[in-house]
């Protein structure tokens, strides 16, 4: 167990006590931040910094952190035509997302999504009737979300939706909030630009989940890119810190190719991977969309924390 340094404490409880759960697999102490490191579609699955847990309210992190400044700036420089490639098992995946929320808060409506990439998701919630606005902080990706999407994106993070200068009747964060250098700001930001009445959903990796225990070290989602790793009970904590209470939490599937499950397979070997391609190439297999559910991802949604109210005395 280590002390964390003034600046280093727990970014939920302010606490300084840390139990390390998996030490770093970097080839060096002070490996460079690249912008490749943070592309959706990288295999990085093996290589990550030392995972460590609080002592005191169990939320996990990388510690020591890697510099915000740098992680923006990774970010902003980030390209993934590959992600472009996969649309259409962003389209199903975001289909079913849809269907989901829409059970909570219904259109029309102003909907922001907090991290939008290319704006797949934005494009498929205007087609139902809601009005989409998105920040990326992707140079790359902002372009291709504004130009060929035609999507109302800026390039930042939450606190620069801000700028639209309007109050959001939705707002997602998908499989973003676990990228942040400071995920309480983050919802803090997200939930000063949510109406009062409005909902916020978002998805992220379930680190409490069975399927992360059993496999632990070799748990996929161990990767740079990946800065905190939630529980269902931390989460919940960390929104009612940022003044949201939970509503409902459920799973979340995700749909992709099988050459794309291929593309990921060579994170672990190489030699399988061109075994399955070899074999899904002539098959015609590459194409077939696959939905992946090892119960180790989350939905969550939340509103506005709403006042106690207190009788009077007389």
């Amino acid at each position: 167990m280590t002390a964390a340094t003034s600046t280093d404490r727990c970014l939920l409880c302010g606490h300084d006590r840390f139990v390390t759960l998996f030490p770093s697999t970097l080839s060096t102490v002070d490996a460079p931040l690249r912008p490749e490191d943070f592309a959706c579609t990288n295999i990085g699955h093996k290589e990550h910094g030392p995972v460590v847990k609080c002592a005191h309210c169990g939320l996990a992190f990388i510690h020591p952190r890697e510099d915000p400044n740098q992680i923006v700036q990774a970010y902003e420089q980030v390209t993934d035509e590959l992600y472009a490639e996969e649309e259409h098992g962003r389209v199903l995946t975001f289909i079913r997302f849809l269907n989901y929320v829409e059970r909570f808060r219904k259109p029309p409506g102003k909907l922001l999504d907090v991290g939008c990439h290319i704006g797949t998701f934005l494009r498929l919630a205007r087609e139902r009737s809601w009005e989409p606005y998105g920040v990326e902080p992707s140079h790359w990706a902002v372009e291709y979300a504004c130009s060929k999407q035609g999507l109302n994106v800026r390039q930042g993070v939450a606190k620069n939706a801000q700028d639209f200068a309007v109050k959001f009747d939705l707002i997602t964060l998908i499989d973003v909030i676990e990228h942040v250098a400071d995920p309480l700001q983050e919802l803090k930001d997200i939930r000063a630009i949510l109406a009062p009445d409005g909902m916020f959903v978002l998805t992220t990796m379930d680190f409490g989940s069975l399927f992360a225990r059993i496999t632990g070290k070799r748990w996929p989602w161990l990767m740079r890119m990946h800065l905190f790793y939630f529980t269902r009970d931390t989460m919940k904590k960390t929104l009612e810190a940022a003044g949201f209470e939970t509503v409902h939490f459920s799973g979340y599937t995700h749909v992709v190719s099988f050459g794309y499950l291929i593309h990921k397979l060579a994170s672990y070997s190489r030699a399988i991977a061109r075994v399955a391609r070899a074999i899904a190439k002539p098959l015609r297999l590459d194409d077939v969309q696959v939905p992946i559910n090892f119960g180790d991802f989350m939905t969550v949604v939340a509103r506005p924390s709403r006042p106690s109210v207190h009788p009077k005395l007389d």
